[in-house]
């Protein structure tokens, strides 16, 4: 299994089995499995993108959402492919609900959008990990609570073609994207913009809007580039730099990614061809 950061806790309790807490963060393309499911699981994408492939099924798991994982289900893990993904996640063998419950556990909806209320649940079960074993019990039963209130969520989730109201949040990160594009932009220094934390944002701008606040900027960047490449002589180099790429190979793989051709490719789409060399 290879990661960047990864940090595990597991406890053996008498009557529910293994209580399991992490986080760990993969590189691009990182992958794990194929793996049996044990546990009752819930997963939390913070960063990045994950396909969770259920005895061969695909399942997407977006930034900002929580995923519902059941035992005896074969699962391979795919993570994003441009960049770094980082995920939490929270697991009890033998939830103490009654069977009513576990049943509806079993035909719950895959993922939810992430409530404050769930990342509460979930970041205090991951905190208490530091008293094990005295605090394993009182962790089993936040994890136990955050299975309940999956349920409950999920008997209240809107239909899923109504759009959810717009967030100030969404507007104010966009707008500074569009004026930053040429400077070097973190998600802390977004986050900054609106006073949250980075975890914070992720969860409410992909909540709104089903993507992350890094690939929009990267989106918004490579949308630029290609404006002027239309419609500027300047050179994919300089193009480069004043859309905030740090090289020119970066910038061409994305436009690339985005419109089926290379930079000189869009070019030429629109202007005489030339004599300019190809850009891979």
């Amino acid at each position: 299994m290879a990661v960047l950061d990864v940090s595990i806790s597991a406890i053996d309790l008498a009557t529910q089995g293994v209580l399991n807490l992490g986080v760990v963060t993969y590189p691009p393309r990182g992958a794990y499995g194929p793996r049996v499911q044990r546990d009752y699981q819930l997963v939390v994408l913070l960063t990045g993108d994950l396909i969770i492939r259920i005895d061969g099924q695909p399942h997407h798991l977006a930034p900002g959402r929580v995923a519902l994982l059941r035992p005896g289900h074969e699962e391979l893990f795919q993570f994003a492919a441009e960049e770094e993904s980082c995920h939490s996640w929270v697991a009890l063998q033998r939830p103490g609900l009654a069977a009513a419950d576990l049943g509806r556990l079993d035909r719950a909806p895959f993922a939810l959008p992430i409530s404050d209320a769930m990342a509460r649940l979930t970041d205090l079960a991951l905190d208490l990990r530091g008293g094990f074993p005295k605090t394993g019990a009182v962790a089993a039963a936040v994890v136990e609570a955050a299975f309940l209130l999956y349920l409950t969520e999920a008997d209240a989730a809107p239909d899923p073609a109504t759009p959810p109201p717009p967030h100030p949040v969404v507007g104010l990160v966009q707008e500074h994207i569009r004026r930053h594009l040429a400077q070097r932009l973190t998600l802390g220094d977004l986050a900054n913009v609106v006073n949250l934390s980075p975890e914070y944002l992720v969860r409410v701008y992909s909540r709104q809007t089903g993507t992350t606040p890094m690939r929009y900027l990267w989106q918004q960047r490579t949308q630029q580039g290609i404006f002027l490449l239309r419609h500027t002589g300047l050179s994919v180099g300089e193009i480069a730099r004043h859309t905030g790429f740090r090289t020119p190979y970066h910038f061409a793989r994305l436009v690339r990614k985005l419109a089926g051709q290379s930079p000189t490719g869009v070019r030429r789409a629109v202007w005489r061809p030339h004599d300019e060399p190809t850009l891979a």
